[in-house]
């Protein structure tokens, strides 16, 4: 890209340090207990992270379930995630902002199926800014698998994210 910019002496200054994030993330989450977890990123009906969301879970210390990695998201059906009963979820609906994203998780709340899951019952249902974070290819992923580290892992990611 920076070449096509016409500035290819600004790539390393622009990816090293992503880089440096991503394998600081990688070490401060390595050897953690992976707990399955599920991004939502739709939830009427509910649908499953897809592209690289799965590969964003994985770095951040998490086992992605449901996940349609390197494909388009998939809409499940509320039996398949309660039979799947991931242990954390993050909601980053495409086009929400965090309050949005909060106002969908209250809508959740008139599921039976959403109610019975361990991860609600647990209190590890995560809000993230998908419009911001999660939905768009770009630098600011490594912002997103730091924050998918901190629903993860909690303060497990500290030296990554700063």
């Amino acid at each position: 890209m920076a070449e096509l910019a016409g500035v290819p002496e600004r790539a390393p200054g622009v990816v090293e340090p992503l880089r440096a994030r991503i394998a600081a993330l990688e070490a401060a989450v390595r050897g953690r207990a992976r707990p399955r977890t599920l991004v939502l990123e739709w939830t009427d009906p509910p649908m499953s992270g897809g592209h690289w969301t799965p590969g964003l879970v994985e770095t951040a210390g998490g086992e992605p379930i449901l996940a349609n990695p390197g494909a388009n998201s998939t809409v499940l059906a509320w039996d398949a995630i309660l039979a799947a009963d991931p242990d954390l979820i993050i909601v980053a609906p495409c086009g929400f902002d965090l309050a949005r994203t909060h106002e969908a998780i209250a809508d959740l709340a008139a599921i039976p199926q959403w109610n019975a899951l361990r991860a609600v019952r647990t209190g590890r249902v995560h809000a993230i800014d998908g419009n911001a974070y999660v939905n768009r290819p770009g630098p600011r992923l490594v912002d997103t698998a730091e924050l998918f580290a901190h629903a993860i892992a909690g303060d497990a990611h500290a030296t990554a994210a700063g």
